[in-house]
């Protein structure tokens, strides 16, 4: 039976793809969960309706996350710890600290999108990256001081 996907399914295809599909699986689990549709003339004008959704809600969370980037890129984060003599941190600064410290500067990041390969432990400047959506990223500017 020849089908076509409403949804992005893993390991089937993507949405509006034509497949072919052995007809309990349609029947029993593609139609239920609303992921297909059978193929004909009017379902695929209705599928190509849902690209054009799906197509625009992603332009409009891309465009939000180029805003949130430069937001993020005009941030310039002071975060001040203890340290010794030898400037080494008596503890570390790691994804949460900075998280905190740009959320105060109005902009939430999810401490996960921060590209940091180890917690920080001396004193310093340094350029972290920021996921921020797919293939947008942006750097902020980390001043590590002592208190």
């Amino acid at each position: 039976m020849r089908v076509i996907l409403r949804d992005s399914t893993k390991g089937l295809g993507e949405i509006g793809d034509v497949i072919q599909v052995k007809v309990g699986f349609a029947r029993n689990y593609l139609f239920p969960q609303k992921k297909a549709l059978p193929e004909t003339e009017e379902n695929l004008k209705i599928v190509v309706r849902l690209k054009e959704r799906k197509k625009v809600k992603e332009e409009s969370v891309r465009q939000e996350a180029l805003l949130r980037a430069k937001k993020i890129e005009e941030c310039s984060l002071t975060i001040l710890a203890e340290a010794g003599e030898d400037e080494r941190l008596f503890g570390a600064v790691t994804r949460e600290h900075i998280a905190e410290a740009i959320k105060k500067e109005g902009v939430s990041v999810d401490k996960k999108h921060i590209q940091l390969e180890a917690p920080i432990k001396k004193l310093g400047i340094y350029d972290i990256d920021i996921n921020v959506f797919g293939d947008i990223d942006a750097k902020v500017k980390v001043f590590v001081m002592k208190k």
